[in-house]
């Protein structure tokens, strides 16, 4: 924070070197904060816990802490710092759990990335994603071993979608 205003942006010499990992079908490439839309990083944080848990209760990840972001269009959107376990040692209920996760996501991912979509639609598909989220939501709470472990990466995909979305909009 060259300027010591609390906020990484344009005006820090960091900012123009900071990217964003974005996987496609077809690719996986690194973006500029500027490329989606993103014009400033809150530095300030807040503690937000939350694990991700297997049927054993062993830690397959955490969320540490979180803060926000502003898009140049002055909407916000939340950035997280998430640590993963390395998952190599998975049993195979975890994996097939993992893998009826992943299937699940794919037919969620509701929207592409056509730059020529129009503002509504892409309002329509945002809300579809939201109405998911929460029906998701309300199932976690009473969920229990591999099937919490799916609504919370189905959950994590459908957040993901929407910031995707979101900096979709923003660049057209």
């Amino acid at each position: 924070d060259d300027d010591k205003n609390g906020w990484i942006d344009e005006n820090d010499k960091i900012f123009n070197k900071l990217r964003i990992w974005q996987k496609t079908e077809s690719k996986n490439e690194l973006i500029a904060l500027g490329e989606v839309g993103i014009g400033a990083i809150f530095l300030g944080d807040i503690a937000t816990p939350f694990s991700m848990k297997n049927s054993s209760n062993e830690m397959l990840g955490a969320m540490r802490q979180s803060s926000f972001f502003l898009f140049e269009n002055a909407k916000a959107g939340v950035i997280s710092q998430i640590d993963l376990v390395d998952l190599t040692s998975q049993t195979k209920e975890e994996i097939k759990a993992t893998r009826n996760s992943l299937n699940k996501i794919q037919g969620l991912n509701s929207y592409n990335s056509d730059k020529q979509e129009n503002a509504e639609s892409s309002d329509k598909r945002l809300e579809k994603l939201q109405d998911i989220l929460k029906s998701l939501e309300a199932k976690l709470s009473s969920a229990k071993g591999a099937n919490k472990i799916s609504l919370q990466a189905q959950i994590g995909a459908i957040q993901s979608q929407m910031m995707s979305l979101i900096s979709l909009k923003t660049k057209a």
